[in-house]
This record gives structure tokens, sequence and C-alpha cells, in this order.
């Protein structure tokens, strides 16, 4: 994610943006929800073999996370957004994992 945060020019993500962009009922809307669907659901896929109690809630914070550093670095050209992500997301598991950090 990095390495893509940090390309110039980055743009943000394409189904964010023309998700926000259609007005409701548009044909090609179930396209942007499904991207949506598969990127919440390899988040679960990933908190339940790290071995998190709860991996749904894992996975929605996880997923806060993505989103935040992609609009982070979209609207205030943050690349370091992804390693802040990054840094967060690693207590998350820990915490979720019952592992202490030091």
């Amino acid at each position: 994610m990095g390495d893509v945060l940090a390309q110039p020019g980055f743009r943000g993500r394409a189904f964010l943006m023309a998700s926000a962009e259609l007005p409701a009922g548009e044909r090609t809307r179930p396209v942007c929800d499904a991207c949506r669907g598969w990127t919440r659901q390899l988040f679960v896929r990933l908190a339940e073999e790290a071995g998190a109690r709860e991996a749904d809630a894992l996975a929605q914070q996880l997923v806060l996370l993505y989103d935040g550093a992609l609009v982070s670095a979209q609207m205030d050209g943050n690349a370091a957004a992804a390693a802040a992500a990054r840094s967060t997301a690693a207590a998350l598991v820990d915490a979720a994992i019952g592992r202490r950090r030091r």
C-alpha cells in the first residue's frame, strides 16, 4: 500500500471515487459493492488466519484504517499515511490475538 500511495499523481481508489459519484440505483453500483465486499472479506480472512478472537470486529477496524490511509494520501498528499496505518494495524492485531507489544 505504501508504494501505491507514494506514486506521483496518486488520485485515490477508483471504486471509492466511482461509488461517491454514482446516483442512487445506478446499474454499475453492484461492481463497486462487489469490490468493497471483497476488501472486507479479505480483512476478515486475514484476521481469522492471524487468530483474532473477534475477526469481524478486527476486520472492520482494519478496513477503517485502510480507507483512512487512502483518503489521507488522496486528499492530503500524505504518502506517510500507509506507514501510520500499518503501525496502528499491528497494534490492533496484537491486541486482537492477545500478544503484548514491546
